[in-house]
């Protein structure tokens, strides 16, 4: 069965959260065998971070095969479960030691669920060391009452500048969310890949493999299909 209408609904459902790419295994065998695919549609999740291989001294990425029905939905669900966070879970009790760094901007996410949502794990990974992002469990009464948060999930930066919150008044899915932090944080040097990469789906190969996926600090989501498998209308998204 082919992959491909599927993983077109991968990378909608993923953008802006989860990189996702592809490789056509007939042409980047170097890809395959380094990664060990020998069946085709191969579906591996390579980490935000590489690690150093202690006998060849570089830099690499585990791929971790997926394993479970092919389908988008499920195939989402893996993806946005493995995504990593730096999002600070504030209470009353370590509030200070949240607001204590100096010139950097807070933002605290007012929620009543009790994990935190892929998307802000996603935003926390996405702007780190540009902004501190909390979230503020609705448990937390004293914390809601003090920062007049009647509905939940509510977004807001906090300045040192400025006593009264800016809330995000918009919708809470990436591209609003992004817009909305990417105002109130710190510059950065060079663009950010989130701002120069907009395509749904990479095509990657070995000249680019190690540039897109092992040196990024991002979370891939990479199929490796063999030649016939992908029709032009998912080509054009890549």
């Amino acid at each position: 069965k082919k992959l491909a209408p599927e993983w077109e609904k991968v990378a909608e459902n993923l953008k802006g959260l989860v990189k996702v790419g592809k490789v056509d295994g007939d042409a980047e065998k170097s890809l395959t065998t380094r990664y060990q695919v020998v069946t085709f549609p191969s579906i591996k999740m390579f980490p935000k971070r590489a690690t150093l291989n202690p006998y060849t001294k570089k830099l690499n990425k585990v791929g971790l095969e997926f394993s479970g029905p092919r389908n988008a939905k499920t195939i989402s669900k893996a993806a946005l479960a493995n995504i990593p966070s730096e999002v600070t879970k504030v209470t009353l009790d370590n509030e200070r030691i949240f607001f204590k760094e100096k010139g950097i901007k807070k933002v605290l996410l007012f929620s009543s669920k009790e994990t935190t949502p892929p998307l802000y794990r996603s935003l926390s990974l996405q702007f780190r060391g540009r902004l501190r992002l909390g979230e503020v469990h609705e448990s937390e009464k004293e914390l809601v009452k003090r920062y007049d948060v009647t509905e939940f999930p509510t977004l807001m930066v906090l300045s040192e500048e400025d006593d009264t919150p800016t809330i995000h008044s918009g919708s809470m899915k990436h591209p609003s969310v992004y817009a909305f932090l990417k105002k109130f944080a710190l510059a950065q040097k060079l663009p950010s890949p989130d701002d120069i990469d907009v395509k749904d789906i990479t095509s990657l190969t070995v000249d680019n493999f190690k540039e897109k996926v092992i040196e990024t600090e991002h979370l891939w989501l990479v199929e490796f299909y063999n030649g016939d498998e992908h029709v032009p209308t998912f080509d054009k998204a890549a």
